[in-house]
């Protein structure tokens, strides 16, 4: 209802505005005709007095009027001449730029015809040279196949034509004949043989070796991927021990920082009660003063009204003291007063500055204490997991003894010590009986 009634108060002054900008603008206008009437009335009158002169300038005016008429009619023929050159000579650039175009558009049709033809030309020819070229991959393949074919038929190796032969008679007879050639045969296959068996031989141990190769790679990546794993938690480990030993230190910065601050800020706030406590002292002594010189006035107006007498300056005297020391006292009881009231309120905001202050302090020593804590009883407790994982799991021997150490010192057996990778730590094994104990 209160935006209703705001909307209709505002639409009222609005609408009160414009009627007043309407009649005022009316108002104007109005004045303006009445000047218009008035300059009218008095342009009629000089005309008439102004009428025979007035004849005479329109004569001359005439004048004037037929010149520029002849004028007019020249300047209206040169523009027509003008715009009729100027269209003949538009239409002939019209027509020799569509002349233009028609060529170009010809010549253009032309040669597009021209390259679709050589285009077409050049895809048959390719055609011809894909056919050709087809033709003669098969005609070669064909012709190695026969000569293949009859190369195996025709190079029968001597030693196992003998063997094709029918009768036993002509075997032998052929054998006889053929004797050197058969031989050289035999040894050109049993060459042959023996080249490909070792050919094979070498392939299997180059096969072999490369995947001896292959496997020492592999093992030496594993090992490596160990080292650089171990040496990554190693770095971690001294990273995240740096960076703690960072943060405590920051933190015990911050906290520095944060008590000199709140001791600065307590300074400033003692500086500025004092300053406060000066300005208000300085305003009562300058109201005692200015009371002082009031009532010195008023004490000289009366004196001067009376006439003065000895009983009279006695009374003025003693009056005068007796007000002063009232005033003092007053004042000094005022300035005790101000300044206990100061001092309280200022003992009052120091003492929960420090009270803020220590709490925080014991807040961020606590917290600290409970972290060192935490860390040194996971500490312990890994190193106890640790120490039991060592005792309870059974140690293999180990492939790189340190040094033996007697049978007298550690018992029966013979032990040796060696090194764990996992703990980082020396440990002592027995040979014998398969025992292992820390070192």
């Amino acid at each position: 209802r209160g935006a209703k009634v705001l909307a209709w108060e505002a639409a009222t002054c609005i609408q009160r505005t414009i009627r007043a900008f309407l009649a005022r603008r009316w108002f104007h206008r109005i004045r303006l005709y009445k000047r218009a009437a008035t300059i009218q009335r008095a342009w009629r009158r000089s005309w008439r007095l102004a009428q025979g002169p007035l004849q005479a300038s329109i004569a001359v005016h005439l004048e004037f009027i037929r010149f520029g008429i002849q004028t007019c009619h020249a300047t209206v023929l040169q523009a027509s001449i003008r715009g009729f050159l100027g269209r003949r000579h538009a239409a002939k650039s019209q027509l020799m730029k569509q002349s233009a175009r028609c060529l170009q558009k010809v010549w253009r049709e032309y040669v597009a015809r021209q390259r679709r033809s050589k285009a077409r030309q050049e895809r048959r020819f390719r055609r011809m040279l894909a056919a050709h070229c087809i033709q003669a991959t098969y005609k070669g393949y064909r012709e190695r196949v026969l000569f293949r074919l009859a190369l195996s038929k025709s190079c029968v190796p001597m030693y196992l034509r003998a063997s094709r032969l029918e009768s036993m008679a002509s075997q032998l007879a052929f054998r006889e004949h053929f004797h050197g050639a058969i031989a050289n045969s035999a040894s050109s296959a049993i060459a042959t043989t023996w080249r490909r068996h070792r050919r094979r031989k070498v392939a299997r141990l180059e096969a072999l070796s490369a995947a001896a190769v292959v496997v020492q790679t592999i093992y030496r990546s594993q090992r490596t991927q160990r080292w650089f794993r171990k040496y990554v938690a190693s770095v971690r480990r001294s990273a995240t021990s740096i960076q703690r030993m960072v943060r405590s230190r920051l933190a015990r910065n911050h906290a520095k920082t944060h008590v000199a601050a709140m001791k600065k800020v307590v300074e400033e706030a003692k500086a500025a009660r004092w300053s406060q406590a000066a300005l208000r002292v300085q305003v009562a002594w300058r109201k005692k003063k200015g009371r002082i010189h009031a009532a010195a006035k008023r004490i000289q107006h009366k004196f001067r009204a009376y006439r003065p007498t000895r009983l009279g300056k006695a009374m003025l005297a003693t009056l005068k003291l007796s007000r002063r020391k009232r005033e003092r006292r007053q004042a000094k009881q005022k300035i005790i007063a101000e300044y206990l009231v100061d001092s309280a309120a200022a003992r009052e905001q120091e003492h929960a500055l420090m009270i803020k202050v220590t709490s925080n302090h014991n807040a961020v020593q606590g917290e600290k204490d409970r972290k060192t804590a935490e860390a040194a009883a996971a500490k312990a407790e890994r190193r106890r997991l640790a120490l039991l994982a060592a005792e309870t799991t059974v140690r293999h021997p180990p492939q790189t003894p340190l040094k033996n150490k007697t049978a007298g010192k550690k018992g029966k057996g013979e032990w040796v010590e060696a090194w764990d990778d996992a703990t980082n730590r020396k440990y002592v094994y027995n040979t014998k009986t398969g025992e292992s104990k820390w070192s």
